[in-house]
């Protein structure tokens, strides 16, 4: 990664004209266990949960056309994996709205799919939970930057296709 470009510092800010998307964001904080000897984290998410928030999110989207998401805060500490279970047909109706995402936030960073992202890995997951997993690859290391192992699985199998859609990390 490079360093942030300073761009100077703006002309009196047109502040009716967001630079970034507004989006009418759910936030859902998952229960997390901890296994501190393992260095593991896990969290399940409720059905029901999940879709009151997928609910709220589409509405209050479509009343002020702004972008639905959900965001699942997990409290990981210092868990070197961490695990999130979500039930794929309450998320599913989320990627009905192009300009929705679902995001994970934990210790090791965060994780966000896009619609296109979100209606793959439901539709592949079908009736089945799907589980995201980000894990530090312990000694790995690129110019001292960690590495991190991202994956989604459902019913044990790895969901790899995105169908053009996009998974992006933020350490």
């Amino acid at each position: 990664g490079g360093g942030a470009a300073g761009g100077g510092a703006g002309g009196g800010g047109a502040a009716s004209e967001p630079s970034e998307q507004v989006s009418s964001e759910q936030t859902i904080a998952a229960t997390v266990t901890v296994d501190t000897s393992a260095g593991t984290a896990k969290a399940q998410l409720d059905a029901a949960d999940v879709k009151k928030k997928v609910d709220a999110a589409l509405q209050a989207a479509q009343k002020d056309q702004s972008a639905p998401v959900i965001t699942v805060t997990m409290d990981s500490n210092a868990a070197k994996t961490v695990s999130l279970s979500v039930p794929s047909q309450a998320l599913g109706e989320l990627a009905g709205n192009a300009k929705a995402a679902f995001s994970v936030q934990c210790g090791l960073g965060k994780v966000t799919l896009n619609a296109k992202a979100i209606q793959a890995v439901t539709q592949q997951a079908g009736q089945n939970a799907f589980v995201l997993t980000i894990a530090s690859v312990t000694g790995e290391t690129k110019k001292n930057h960690p590495e991190y192992d991202i994956s989604i699985q459902s019913a044990g199998k790895k969901i790899t296709d995105l169908s053009g859609g996009t998974a992006v990390a933020a350490v």
